[in-house]
């Protein structure tokens, strides 16, 4: 495919993302059609079935999208400490709280997951090639993505800096030292 085609595809992809963003500002996911989808981004059903097969693919799409724009932010940033970059991924759900809510009710909060954890792991390539690092560090970014799912289904009471504080006083100091060496 050339390129031409492959810029296209992507603006059709984000089009539609950005869609069924604007409509999830004015109903419930659940109430969006395909239709509706389309009608906004100003394309045909046919259009829509030939990048995607069903709605949760644009959520989908539009989450890997932001997760691709964070791991990005990630790799070009020096964290001091564990504690900063936990606000980082704090920041970057509540930023996306009703995209996340949406993934949470679709099933497709694990696969999203997956992929950040990609992309946190992409974003920090001095974890790769260890395997001891490998293994500490997926341990510990599983802690933190189920200690952020909890609280986002507790409607993120509680402030992202409470939450970096709660997930830093459970981590080993040796290890968040070792996480802040890797880049």
């Amino acid at each position: 495919m050339s390129k031409n085609g492959k810029d296209s595809i992507s603006i059709t992809k984000e089009c539609m993302a950005t869609a069924l963003m604007m409509l999830m500002e004015e109903k419930p996911y659940e109430e969006i059609s395909i239709v509706d989808i389309t009608s906004r981004a100003g394309f045909s059903r046919m259009t829509f079935y030939r990048n995607y097969t069903c709605k949760d693919d644009v959520l989908v799409y539009y989450l890997l999208e932001k997760a691709k724009d964070f791991s990005d932010k990630l790799s070009g940033h020096r964290f001091e400490s564990v504690h900063d970059l936990i606000v980082q991924v704090g920041l970057f759900i509540q930023s996306n709280y009703s995209f996340t809510v949406a993934a949470v009710k679709t099933g497709q909060s694990e696969r999203l997951i997956n992929e950040l954890l990609l992309k946190l792991f992409s974003a920090f390539p001095g974890i790769q090639g260890n395997t001891e690092n490998e293994y500490i560090t997926s341990f510990y970014l599983g802690a933190v993505l189920g200690v952020f799912r909890k609280w986002f289904e507790r409607d993120m009471e509680e402030s992202v800096y409470e939450i970096a504080d709660l997930i830093c006083g459970l981590i080993d100091t040796d290890s968040a030292e070792k996480f802040t060496a890797y880049k």
